[in-house]
This record gives structure tokens, C-alpha cells and sequence, in this order.
């Protein structure tokens, strides 16, 4: 399967590196340039135990590349996990901005499209918010929910 990460913090690069480790395909995004880069070139931004074999593994390899932009990884994939950070507000509410950015960007990658593409939340989100997301990318997407 050819999967797009959005994210790759800790979230998103354990789930991108074990599922190019099991044989899948996997692209990555990250706002973050230096962990974008570091990623690319098969060097773990993070501490976690074995993340620096498994990723130099998977990159190596070819199983796991980085992407330039939101719109090419989700070109280039059957299914898309969002896993961008979503910071506590002073208030102690959850900012939502990064996953409505991607999803929004999702949305506009998937404009056209003709093939399924499932979107898969794996931010810290609270109940309901999947539901507004999906919306967002239909609506800017112009396919049906």
C-alpha cells in the first residue's frame, strides 16, 4: 500500500517507519525543514529506542522517502495519515490549525481525484472533530463526503 505521512514527529515517524519496516510504501511530509531533511537522508530527528536503525533501514531501502509537498504525497498515495501536533491552548483546549491546514491541503491534493483515498486522524483531536475535517476536505476537495 502507498501510504502519505503528514507529520513527522514522534507520531507520525514510529507509525511511517514500522509500516515501511512491514513492506508498504511510504511518503512523509513535515513543515519542518531540518526534520524533513534530517528524515529524508535516513537520520532520526528524536530519540526513541531503535528509530535510528529502523529508519536508515527503510530509507535505505526505498521504502521511505520524503516529499516536497502535502499535494505530492497525497498524489502519490491510496491513504493519508494526518499526524501533525495539536498544542494546548492557554485555556487548555487543543489548537486545531496544523490538522485544518492539512486538511485543507489534503482537500485541494484531492481535487479530481477519481480514485478512493482514505484519510486516516491520528492527531490528539477532541469528539467531533474527525467529522469537521472530513467536511473540510470534501469541501475543498468538490468530492462527496
Amino acid at each position: 500500500m502507498r501510504i502519505c505521512v503528514q507529520g513527522l514527529g514522534y507520531a507520525g515517524l514510529v507509525s511511517g517507519v514500522c509500516l515501511a519496516r512491514e513492506g508498504h510504501s511510504v511518503i512523509g511530509v513535515d513543515v519542518n525543514p531540518e526534520t524533513a531533511a534530517a528524515v529524508a537522508e535516513g537520520r532520526a530527528p528524536m530519540r526513541e529506542p531503535q528509530m535510528a536503525e529502523l529508519l536508515a533501514e527503510v530509507v535505505a531501502n526505498g521504502r521511505l522517502r520524503v516529499a516536497a509537498s502535502c499535494a505530492e504525497a497525497v498524489r502519490a498515495s491510496e491513504v493519508t495519515m494526518i499526524c501533525v501536533g495539536t498544542p494546548t491552548g492557554p485555556d487548555g483546549s487543543a489548537d486545531l490549525s496544523h490538522v485544518e491546514r492539512v486538511c485543507r491541503e489534503i482537500g485541494a491534493a484531492l481535487s479530481g481525484a477519481t480514485a478512493p483515498h482514505l484519510v486516516v486522524l491520528r492527531s490528539t483531536v477532541p469528539p467531533g472533530t474527525t467529522r469537521r475535517m472530513a467536511r473540510l476536505i470534501a469541501l475543498r476537495s468538490g468530492l462527496p463526503l
